[in-house]
């Protein structure tokens, strides 16, 4: 699943997604239920579900075995990534205040900026990813994180 996410040609998958979300569907009631489509289809064993990562699993995928705070190295600037560009890090000093950064304020194709070293696009930015659990904070139980 994540895979197909992050794949130029993804769009219409991201668009659909979103229609879901304004449909009420949570993540894991879209995962159980292309598990069961697959499924049906005899696309999948029945011994494989969909489900979404985790957090740790996502940062994993993320950084793409880079030991740097991003995969594209120590610091995220403006067009590197679909991200608010007004504020821009470096793990030197952290925090970089760009009053010309760039902020698209939308979405943008799938591959429109570089892949990490495993080939999976848009890792930074872009869109808010969907996770298996919720993030610290969240006033949720930890049952409720873990699912």
């Amino acid at each position: 699943m994540l895979w197909l996410l992050a794949r130029p040609g993804a769009d219409s998958f991201l668009s659909a997604n979103a229609q879901r979300a304004e449909a009420g569907l949570d993540r894991q009631h879209h995962s159980m239920q292309k598990t069961q489509q697959e499924r049906a289809g005899g696309l999948i064993p029945t011994n494989y579900v969909y489900r979404l990562p985790t957090e740790s699993e996502w940062e994993y995928a993320c950084r793409a075995g880079t030991t740097t705070a991003f995969y594209l190295g120590s610091g995220l600037h403006s067009g590197q990534a679909n991200f608010y560009g007004f504020y821009e890090y470096d793990a030197a000093v952290g925090e970089i205040d760009h009053p010309n950064g760039i902020d698209l304020g939308t979405t943008t194709p799938v591959g429109s900026y570089a892949a990490n070293g495993w080939g999976l696009y848009d890792m930074i930015g872009n869109v808010f990813e969907w996770l298996a659990c919720l993030r610290r904070g969240s006033g949720a139980s930890m049952r409720e994180r873990i699912g």
